[in-house]
């Protein structure tokens, strides 16, 4: 039994450059208009990991948020993907509403979370299944509101 329910909230796609894949997704695809926001946390907003800079954008494409991921500074799994030539797909994000058993129940499932932190106060962090080739985000009930 799947531990979510309904669509996910977003997919997240890493990319070398916000700026042109904004351009290209606008022009093409006429997709926008985008919320753009770079993310520093703190060590102690952080659940793993070191300080990091990311950059991200929200738009919505086809009915479905998506997110796109552009990493400014850091030892990350984004600018690990980025540096293998792993422009694409990241990852698809659930918001559920009882993080800790979530992320425990896939973890008892084999996951291993890879990267997280909290942004103004709610956690996210992503579950590597190692299926399917992306990753599972996890995100606390009214992250991103």
């Amino acid at each position: 039994m799947s531990v979510f329910t309904g669509l996910p909230a977003h997919i997240g796609y890493v990319v070398k450059s916000i700026e042109e894949t904004t351009k290209y997704l606008s022009s093409v695809h006429g997709v926008g208009p985008w919320r753009i926001l770079e993310a520093w946390p703190t060590k102690e907003e952080l659940l793993m990991g070191e300080p990091y800079g990311l950059k991200c954008a929200y738009a919505t494409l086809g009915g479905m948020p998506i997110e796109l991921l552009e990493p400014l500074e850091g030892d990350t799994i984004w600018s690990r993907a980025v540096a293998a030539g792993q422009e694409g797909i990241h990852h698809l994000c659930y918001t559920v509403p009882n993080w800790d058993e979530t992320v425990q129940s896939l973890i008892d499932k084999g996951g291993k979370m890879t990267q997280g932190a909290t942004y103004k106060g709610k956690r996210w962090c992503y579950i590597d299944l190692q299926s399917g080739g992306f990753l599972i985000e996890i995100a606390e009930e009214g992250l991103g509101e």
